[in-house]
């Protein structure tokens, strides 16, 4: 939802709130200013249900394009095999560890299959088809997407993704 607002996820609200409330939960800040705009009270849930919708949306219409859905789902090879040097926001590439311990990652390369067990994760956690990676009815019609489940569902689409057949 940050990005439909134009709040950057990288430095939001890092740089624009100095003094933030330990105690407020994600999505509170935006909902906040969600409702000042609009003058509609919006809260966290609903701010984040928007979100979640927003997000299936932009992937229901990548899917209607032909977007392969797993199989698309991918990084740059050299990811894979290239011992990463540095990035532009951290020539250091540090990263949280184990236990919260701060690690560099220089010259690591991403695990394919780590990769992969991964993506089982992501989309269990949206609620996709893991096999897939395509949306599923049940989780369409859960945001009000009833519309789009008929285009783009993998209970609709069979278990090809690409272009829906006419």
């Amino acid at each position: 939802m940050k990005e439909s607002l134009i709040l950057c996820d990288l430095t939001w609200p890092i740089y624009q709130a100095r003094e933030v409330d330990k105690s407020l939960r994600a999505g509170t800040l935006e909902s906040r200013i969600v409702s000042a705009i609009t003058g509609r009270k919006t809260d966290e849930e609903e701010l984040l249900k928007t979100g979640e919708r927003v997000y299936n949306l932009q992937r229901a219409i990548l899917i209607r394009q032909g977007w392969g859905g797993r199989s698309a789902d991918t990084l740059p090879r050299f990811l894979f095999t290239d011992p990463l040097k540095s990035t532009f926001f951290d020539p250091d590439c540090l990263a949280t560890g184990k236990d919260g311990e701060i690690i560099s990652r220089r010259g690591a390369v991403i695990d394919g299959a780590s990769f992969e067990s991964m993506k089982d994760d992501y989309y269990r956690l949206r609620g996709w088809d893991v096999s897939s990676g395509l949306q599923t009815a049940a989780k369409l019609a859960e945001l009000d997407l009833d519309d789009v489940a008929s285009e783009v569902s993998l209970e609709n689409r069979g278990s090809q993704p690409g272009p829906a057949a006419d």
